[in-house]
C-alpha cells in the first residue's frame, strides 16, 4: 500500500541522515507524524496495518527510546535527537532491512 511505501522511504531517508546510527525506534504516532505530509488521512490504524501485517513487524513493549526525526533534521540540520521522555510501544528498524529495501529497486512514488 502507499502507506507502507511511505514508511519504507521515511526510514531510507532517516537512515541517510543519520548515517551513523543502526538502529531506528518508531512509535505509531511519530510514523503519523512524520508521514501526514506524504499520505493524505493517514492514521494510526493505517500505520499499524501496514507495520504489522504488509512490513511484518512486531511492536515492543513500552519504553523510552531516541526518536531519529526526518522532519527535524530537514528543519534544523544541525539537530541531533535526545531520548524521549515517553514511555511508548515502538516498532524498531536495523540498517539491514533498511538497505534491503533500498538495494530491491522499489519503486517507492
Amino acid at each position: 500500500t502507499k502507506v507502507a511505501r511511505s514508511i519504507k522511504r521515511l526510514l531510507i531517508d532517516v537512515s541517510e541522515l543519520y548515517n551513523t546510527e543502526e538502529i531506528f525506534k518508531f512509535g505509531v504516532i511519530d510514523l503519523v507524524t512524520e508521514l501526514k505530509d506524504d499520505v493524505r488521512e493517514v492514521t494510526r490504524e493505517t500505520i499499524r496495518k501496514a507495520l504489522e501485517q504488509e512490513l511484518l513487524l512486531t511492536p515492543h513493549p513500552r519504553t523510552n527510546y531516541t526518536l531519529f526525526s526526518r522532519r527535524q533534521k530537514e528543519v534544523n540540520s544541525e539537530f541531533w535527537p535526545v531520548k524521549n521522555a515517553e514511555n511508548k510501544v515502538h516498532y524498531v528498524f536495523d540498517r539491514f532491512l533498511i538497505d534491503i529495501w533500498k538495494s530491491t529497486n522499489f519503486d517507492f512514488s
